[in-house]
């Protein structure tokens, strides 16, 4: 059906249908290979979940746009740190959303997504001893408003920072509630409704930072990852801009998304639509 699509949430359940922890998910990225990303030409991500994920629900009057037929690409990882084995594992995906033909016509917004890695890449690194930061500049492809946005980060991360390179100052910075154990147990979302939006433009650089701090002594592969999401709005009568599906970055991601083709080997490939920097 055609619609607006206004949250998400998941869950899991065994081969007999009995609820199992949310903790059994390592991340899940939803994404719609027919539209473009806000700061790169990969394909766009429209939403994402790990363990620490709750119920994602937008405002009544606001929601992502689809069209009957529009695919939709679901990527995920499992594992299970709880100590219990679970066979026959399902996740279940569930979507609310307004039909074209309701009363109620939403305005259409656009999810993003930055990581402190290139675009089209794997989006964890190996983690340096002691204190470090990684980030990654980009621009976006048209100026709007983000309306909210939050993080993620892996054990030993203290704190995730987006910059407006050009205009030298910081628009958001969050820090990762620790639980027992050590985890990041979620990041801050921070909301824009209020002011009607960050505004953000497509002149300018910005630049995003994972901050760690390993105590070890030891690097640890794969220990790192820095990764925003967001909701944005483009500025009025402005049209989003079509996807490239014949562009180098494009193409690369659907190797890496679908296929995981060549997906080390293009950890040393920093060239696409950015910079990458680490510390």
């Amino acid at each position: 059906v055609s619609g607006w699509i206004q949250g998400y949430r998941v869950d899991f359940v065994d081969a007999a249908g009995k609820p199992v922890p949310q903790k059994v998910l390592h991340h899940l990225n939803i994404i719609q290979p027919k539209r473009r990303d806000l700061f790169s030409q990969i394909m766009q991500r429209i939403g994402a979940a790990g363990e620490e994920t709750p119920p994602v629900v937008t405002p009544a009057v606001v929601g992502y746009r689809v069209k009957a037929g529009d695919p939709l690409l679901l990527k995920g990882m499992f594992h299970n740190p709880t100590g219990q084995a679970y066979k026959g594992v399902r996740l279940r995906l569930r979507m609310p959303y307004s039909p074209e033909d309701g009363i109620l016509h939403p305005m259409s917004i656009y999810p993003f997504y930055i990581d402190v890695m290139p675009p089209a890449g794997i989006h964890a690194y190996d983690l340096l001893p002691g204190k470090s930061s990684t980030s990654w500049e980009g621009h976006p492809a048209v100026s709007g408003r983000i309306l909210a946005m939050g993080g993620h980060m892996h054990k030993y991360g203290t704190g995730l920072r987006l910059e407006d390179v050009t205009a030298k100052k910081v628009i958001w910075q969050g820090k990762p509630p620790i639980d027992k154990n050590g985890e990041p147990s979620g990041m801050p979302v921070k909301k824009y409704f209020w002011r009607l939006g960050l505004p953000i433009d497509a002149k300018h650089v910005y630049r995003l930072t994972a901050l760690y701090d390993n105590p070890t002594g030891k690097t640890i592969p794969g220990g790192g990852m820095g990764a925003l999401g967001g909701v944005f709005i483009p500025r009025a009568a402005t049209p989003w801009p079509s996807v490239d599906t014949t562009s180098p970055e494009y193409q690369k991601d659907i190797r890496v998304t679908i296929f995981d083709e060549g997906a080390m080997a293009d950890m040393t490939d920093m060239n696409m639509g950015g910079s990458t920097h680490s510390h």
